[in-house]
């Protein structure tokens, strides 16, 4: 009976990931139970397949759908390595996630991934107490990615770093500090989701099976990404692809109405925010034309809170150069 039920998964799974999204009928394959599981899971895949042809952001086309028939699909996706962030009957914003990587996934399989992005010379910039990556290409930020960083204790390391080793699907050995050793192998209790990224040895970029811990100090000095977009990211970035790491607490953000300083919460007591440094990011903007307001700037010395001001104001403007991915994105 198990041998026949993991027969009727990789039947299943093969079939998710065709262009039809259909498993083959074969008689000789399943009797009796099995033909129940077949049948249960060829339903489940119905359901899947027409949740996928709506626009999931529209909650009027969701209530059709039992809580049931969520669960089932929740439970298939996360068979199939979609992290969903549990199975409650609900498409909240992960299992929306998980059905959006399972979409372009397909799309991959079928050819016609559109939606995958294509970098001539493709590099990451971090930037740690923003929780942000920022992938770029030729000087431009293709997309940016909201992640979880070291702790203060076992902080995320700075510096100019490449990747030089990646994995689908790894298995998770568990550090020295850990009291339980026992490796944890592929599926849904993977710490690391279903892509790894080495960029220093034991260090790496990586997805996760806890998507509420993204844009906290968490993790013991890895990259964390929502699982979904971990694998987004494996796609479009080679070996070799550089990595840099930086902590920046301030970055100024040019909008239509002037210049806006934002702080980020100095989470490992560097004491980055800094006149000097404001001094520093400014410099180029006050050589374009902006006429600063001093009276707005008040840098903390402590906090744990973003805020964003407005310091500057449009005086003659002249064009400027582009300033470092980090510093210059919000």
């Amino acid at each position: 009976m198990i041998k026949r039920l993991v027969i009727c998964i990789g039947i299943f799974m093969t079939a998710v990931l065709s262009t039809a999204f259909t498993a083959p009928s074969d008689n000789s394959l399943a009797s009796g139970a099995d033909n129940t599981i077949l049948a249960s899971w060829q339903e489940t895949i119905n359901v899947l397949d027409n949740i996928l042809a709506i626009n999931t952001d529209d909650q009027n086309q969701l209530l059709m759908y039992s809580e049931e028939e969520v669960k089932n699909v929740q439970s298939l996706l996360e068979k199939l390595g979609y992290n969903c962030g549990g199975i409650d009957g609900i498409i909240g914003p992960n299992t929306r996630q998980a059905l959006n990587a399972l979409q372009r996934d397909k799309r991959g399989a079928s050819g016609n991934a559109h939606s995958d992005i294509k970098l001539a010379n493709p590099e990451i910039v971090i930037n740690i107490p923003q929780y942000n990556l920022s992938l770029i290409d030729q000087g431009k930020v293709i997309r940016q990615f909201d992640i979880a960083v070291g702790t203060p204790y076992e902080q995320t390391p700075t510096g100019n770093f490449n990747i030089f080793f990646k994995m689908e699907n790894p298995t998770w050995f568990p550090g020295s500090n850990f009291s339980e050793q026992t490796p944890v192998p592929p599926g849904p209790d993977n710490p690391l989701g279903t892509r790894w990224m080495e960029f220093v040895p034991n260090y790496g970029i990586h997805g996760t099976n806890k998507d509420w811990d993204i844009s906290y100090p968490v993790s013991g000095g890895c990259i964390r990404m929502h699982d979904v977009e971990a694998r987004e990211l494996y796609r479009s970035v080679p070996i070799n692809t550089p990595v840099a790491i930086v902590y920046e607490t301030l970055a100024i953000i040019q909008k239509n109405d002037g210049l806006y300083l934002k702080v980020f919460p100095d989470i490992y007591r560097k004491n980055t925010s800094t006149a000097e440094r404001l001094h520093q990011l400014y410099e180029p903007f006050a050589t374009a034309g902006y006429k600063m307001i001093p009276q707005n700037i008040i840098l903390p010395q402590e906090g744990n809170e973003i805020y964003e001001v407005k310091i500057a104001i449009q005086s003659n403007v002249k064009p400027i150069g582009r300033g470092p991915s980090y510093s210059m994105h919000p």
